[in-house]
């Protein structure tokens, strides 16, 4: 008896993990990317994002602290490319973003970036990644109508160069938000028919990443202030380097309006991504865009 509590307890807490953590229960290719997890070699914190519109449009941003005081007159090179732009997030000036918003590098898929980061005539960071492919829906057309309390599978093309993958849906009416990461190996996604029981305009983002896994978005390389406590793709700085790949440079509605309006598609104009919109509000701290 006693035995056969053990191993009730071992499966439960098997599924309870497998039910929470949609990443660590999906099997693990061995050709996957992996994520790099170093110790830092300074004081100083780098993030640099590189951000895909499925291949259409990007742009890179990156911040630089030293003793949580943001740095000004770093230079951001990729690909030995100096990322000129910058701007300043926050109240008092918390925060300077450094963009290539010109498209001084490429963000197209399997493109690979070397990165260095140089402060007083130093370098105190450097990384290799590379942009994965775009996680493109294969089964919704745009804009896409939807029957109140049905469930919908939500198909895409199958990533290449990938850690992760972020699944999100979002809407005015619904009492919670679907942020989740899955497995770089997932091409679907199933939302439960209780998540559709008001008429909205959803928007879903599906987006690509390589440079972080569960681990790293969940904020365990983190500090209770945000700063990062490891150098993940990264050498010297602690921070992180990393690249994301969004299904389109346009937002996906889906529509919930009721049985009677299945298959008569509102006139809606899909808008176009605005990354320095992403990263000043809604992915905003310390550049993770997740």
């Amino acid at each position: 008896m006693k035995n056969f509590k053990i191993i009730l307890l071992s499966t439960v807490m098997f599924w309870l993990v497998c039910g929470i953590d949609f990443y660590s229960c999906d099997e693990v290719d061995d050709d996957l990317p992996k994520v790099q997890i170093k110790t830092p070699t300074n004081d100083y914190q780098v993030a640099v994002m590189i951000y895909s519109a499925g291949g259409v449009r990007g742009c890179t941003a990156a911040s630089v602290e030293k003793a949580g005081i943001a740095i000004g007159d770093a230079e951001i090179i990729i690909n030995k490319e100096l990322i000129a732009e910058s701007d300043t997030i926050g109240m008092a000036g918390e925060s300077i973003i450094y963009f290539d918003t010109v498209g001084v590098v490429s963000y197209l898929p399997k493109t690979e970036y070397e990165l260095e980061v140089r402060h007083n005539e130093q370098t105190i960071a450097t990384g290799n990644i590379i942009m994965p492919s775009s996680p493109t829906i294969t089964n919704l057309t745009f804009p896409y109508t939807h029957q109140l309390n049905q469930s919908l599978t939500i198909e895409w093309k199958k990533v290449q160069d990938a850690t992760a993958i972020e699944f999100i849906l979002f809407g005015e009416a619904i009492e919670q938000d679907i942020d989740t990461i899955l497995s770089p190996q997932k091409t679907s996604f199933t939302i439960p028919g209780t998540f559709f029981s008001e008429p909205d305009e959803l928007t879903l983002e599906i987006s690509a990443i390589n440079g972080a896994n569960l681990d790293v978005i969940s904020g365990k390389y983190q500090d209770e202030d945000g700063n990062y406590t490891r150098s993940i793709n990264l050498n010297g700085a602690a921070g992180i380097f990393c690249a994301m790949n969004f299904e389109s440079d346009e937002e996906f509605i889906i529509i919930v309006n009721g049985e009677e309006s299945l298959g008569k598609h509102r006139n809606i104009t899909p808008h176009k991504k605005d990354f320095k919109e992403i990263l000043k509000n809604k992915h905003w701290q310390k550049l993770n865009p997740f």
